[in-house]
């Protein structure tokens, strides 16, 4: 009769242990913490992308408009033949990008492409392309993402002389010419600057 009791006993408490909540709390909060972590990483890691994109996308605007700058400057040249005249038109992109965070050492990569290689100006003579291209920083996410994550930027400028030059700055300094913010400005002309200065064109989001 004893050992039925004790049976009997063990039976009853296993019964109530599994009646039992007190751990539940603990339980379901060791399973879901790694996925509350995982996307708070994730929020906070796609914020970053997305002020990278942006910073991408001005160092592709930049490179594509010192290019197209510099290949205006120097076609009137005849002596420069059309290898030279994309050397100083590449030269003037890869300075532009590194004036506004480009960094080869870190992983960042520019094409440039003259005619473009896609888009509506795609084979289109004169027409300059600039895709920059750079690696997206894992934060906490890494626990979540595996591989390297790239964010890329494309920008084309597409010089025309037909028009001639419909906007002349005799400033003589910096920022001679600049345009920031969320301008938007759109012309069928070229702008003339009369400055020498190196950072006479002033492009910034």
């Amino acid at each position: 009769m004893s050992e039925s009791i004790r049976v009997i006993e063990m039976i009853g408490f296993f019964r109530k242990f599994r009646k039992r909540q007190d751990g539940a709390v603990l339980a379901y909060t060791a399973i879901l913490l790694p996925i509350f972590i995982g996307f708070i990483a994730l929020g906070l890691d796609i914020a970053s992308w997305h002020i990278d994109k942006r910073q991408i996308q001005t160092m592709a605007d930049a490179a594509a408009f010192a290019a197209g700058v510099e290949q205006i400057s120097n076609q009137i040249d005849d002596d420069l033949t059309e290898s030279q005249l994309k050397d100083l038109y590449e030269a003037a992109a890869l300075d532009a990008a590194e004036r506004n965070g480009f960094n080869t050492t870190g992983g960042d990569t520019i094409e440039i492409n003259s005619p473009p290689t896609g888009g509506e100006t795609s084979g289109q003579s004169g027409a300059i392309e600039v895709i920059i291209q750079t690696p997206l920083p894992l934060l906490l996410s890494a626990l979540v993402i595996e591989g390297e994550k790239f964010a890329s930027a494309r920008a084309v400028v597409s010089p025309s002389g037909d028009e001639g030059f419909c906007i002349l700055t005799l400033g003589e300094g910096d920022a001679a010419f600049k345009i920031s913010g969320t301008a938007s400005l759109t012309m069928d002309c070229g702008v003339a600057v009369k400055s020498d200065s190196q950072e006479a064109f002033d492009i910034s989001a």
